[in-house]
């Protein structure tokens, strides 16, 4: 008996180098993101929380669509996001002189705990990259960079 296979999953059964490196990056995307989630809940934030802050930190302040550009977010999923940091009063919306349009800000507590959560967040990385030398660090990350300006 023949085994069936349907017309899209031939289509994409291809098995050269572009997509074996692409599939690879998406596995250590997303294996970095729960090892993250798994280490930041020590901080009660998630890596998506943790993203928000780092651009907050970055930028010291930004709207909501500056944030969604930055982080390649929805509109709807980072007000959800940010209404979920407000709750744990880590960010706060700043009303600006036009009264029109908000700034959102890191508050006092969101750099403290932005500050504990690096700690972790490099902890992860660095054991991550524990067996890659550093003359393999700068060829990778060049390549990946080339990479993203491509997208």
């Amino acid at each position: 008996v023949k085994e069936f296979i349907l017309p899209t999953e031939q289509a994409c059964s291809t098995d050269d180098a572009a997509t074996r490196i692409c599939r690879t990056v998406i596995h250590l995307r997303n294996a970095l993101l729960v090892k993250l989630d798994n280490t930041l809940a020590a901080c009660d934030l998630t890596a998506a929380q943790y993203g928000v802050l780092v651009t907050l930190s970055d930028m010291k302040q930004a709207t909501s669509t500056q944030l969604c550009d930055a982080l390649a977010y929805d509109k709807g999923a980072m007000s959800r996001m940010l209404k979920r940091l407000e709750c744990k009063a880590l960010v706060e919306r700043v009303l600006q002189s036009d009264n029109r349009s908000q700034m959102i800000a890191l508050t006092a507590s969101g750099q403290a705990r932005f500050e504990k959560a690096c700690d972790c967040v490099a902890q992860v990385y660095q054991h991550s990259l524990q067996d890659v030398n550093e003359s393999d660090m700068k060829v990778v990350e060049n390549v990946l960079s080339r990479c993203l300006k491509q997208l």
